[in-house]
């Protein structure tokens, strides 16, 4: 495959950066890049590093995954902020800018809500309803009751 020799030099860059111990700092860096609002694909190109082999290596350490964690809600603010700097530069010179400025606009308010569902994902309030099924069944039963009473009387 075409693709084969990239993937097996960005798995010998990345196992090169762990036996050199600075794989550490190189994921570091990685997470500041997404903190910055790139993604964590977009970085690992950057950085000559294989996407899956740096998300295995993350996997593989607790501490990793809550700093991507942390990252991702950074990129989450980064990503909201740059909404409101593409709404207020948008140069209209054709219809089509406006659509492309709302997709894009979109797209980054889409992996905001992901990054940080508790400061930007929507949010549906849910309201503690209690319902006592005894009391209602009880007041049914005396209903019908009232119904089949009135209906004797009325007959009667």
């Amino acid at each position: 495959m075409a693709g084969m020799p990239i993937r097996r030099e960005r798995k010998a860059n990345l196992l090169a950066l762990r036996q050199a111990g600075m794989l550490d700092k190189a994921v570091e860096l990685l997470f500041e890049e997404v903190a910055s609002g790139l993604t964590l694909r977009v970085a690992c190109k950057n950085a000559g590093l294989h996407y899956p082999h740096v998300y295995e290596y993350i996997d593989e350490d607790p501490d990793l995954r809550d700093e991507l964690r942390i990252a991702l809600k950074r990129r989450a603010r980064s990503l909201a902020e740059s909404t409101i700097e593409l709404a207020d530069d948008i140069d209209i010179e054709s219809p089509g800018d406006i659509q492309k400025v709302a997709m894009q606009i979109k797209s980054r308010q889409w992996l905001a809500e992901k990054d940080d569902p508790d400061n930007f994902g929507s949010r549906v309030k849910v309201e503690n309803v209690n319902i006592n099924l005894i009391s209602i069944i009880e007041e049914a039963k005396s209903r019908v009751a009232n119904v089949i009473e009135g209906e004797s009387v009325g007959s009667a």
